[in-house]
């Protein structure tokens, strides 16, 4: 429980950063090897939404990027919470880029008939929610990203 000194802008980056890492530990490493790292590539990136599938076997879907079994209602939880960051980052987009970044690429999400976030655990539709400690915050109404979303930590190219 958080205590009375912490912001709600702390409770956020907590419940942000513990998202993904939950997700980096839980979801497939979506980087190829990098033969020049001893491990692979350094960092993790897990992806969320819709995927064209391996580079063997394309197909347009759902990611499932799961690696650990999880019940019905944890891969739910998750997927929520990826969801609504997603959600929470087009917003911020959305309303402090240029008219002239934003504009087009929502014309063209629109044009092509491209759907929003969503998963197999999360259907389409409008709105997102996440759970900041005691407190459910709902947006019902709110916009969500566009259907793909990559969580990542010490990325490097």
């Amino acid at each position: 429980m958080p205590s009375q000194d912490t912001s709600d802008s702390d409770i956020f980056y907590q419940w942000l950063l513990d998202m993904i890492l939950y997700a980096i530990n839980v979801r497939k490493n979506t980087r190829p090897p990098d033969p020049r790292v001893r491990d692979g590539h350094e960092g993790s990136m897990t992806q969320f939404g819709i995927s064209e599938g391996s580079r063997s076997a394309r197909q347009i879907g759902y990611a499932k990027s799961y690696k650990t079994k999880l019940t019905h209602n944890d891969y739910r939880a998750h997927d929520e919470d990826a969801n609504a960051a997603g959600g929470i980052f087009w917003s911020l987009a959305r309303s402090s880029m240029p008219t002239e970044v934003i504009d087009p690429v929502v014309h063209t999400l629109q044009e092509n008939h491209i759907p929003h976030l969503a998963s197999n655990f999360v259907a389409a539709g409008k709105g997102y929610r996440l759970q900041l400690g005691e407190a459910e915050v709902i947006f019902p109404e709110a916009s969500r990203a566009p259907p793909e979303l990559y969580l990542t930590r010490g990325y490097s190219a």
